[in-house]
């Protein structure tokens, strides 16, 4: 069984190393881009998650969940005003095909849903992007 673990200083080199096949890598950014632009959102009033995907103690992937837009996200679409959404999501060349991917957006949206009480399917190119909306309070 896999679980998230948010970046820090002690797991974020580990995460650096995974990447996807060749043949993939026009579909995903890379994890040290991904990494960056979470910290770009925050230093611009937005909110970004990044996670690694780990199964025990070994990394296998990495996922990164948004919320809203921040200062920088100039063409944003209008539905990701006040919602969450799966930003990013990656698995490992070494470790596809063995359902953590499923897994990994299980419990993103698991971790989305103690914030959230909607659910919105945003369908972008070659992936589909979950938005889920804040509930007011």
């Amino acid at each position: 069984m896999i679980h998230l673990e948010k970046i820090n200083g002690e797991n974020v080199w580990d995460i650096l190393k995974l990447n996807v096949s060749d043949s993939q890598k026009n579909y995903v950014a890379s994890n040290d881009i991904s990494i960056i632009e979470a910290y770009i959102a925050i230093t611009f009033n937005g909110y970004a998650f990044p996670f690694g995907i780990f199964e025990g103690n070994n990394p296998v992937g990495f996922v990164m969940i948004g919320y809203d837009k921040d200062d920088y996200w100039k063409d944003a679409p209008a539905i990701a005003d006040g919602n969450y959404n799966l930003w990013r999501l990656m698995i490992d060349k070494k470790y596809q095909n063995r359902g953590y991917g499923k897994q990994a957006v299980e419990l993103a949206l698991r971790f989305i849903r103690t914030y959230a009480k909607e659910t919105f399917l945003l369908l972008t190119g070659v992936i589909t992007v979950f938005f889920l909306k804040r509930e007011s309070k």
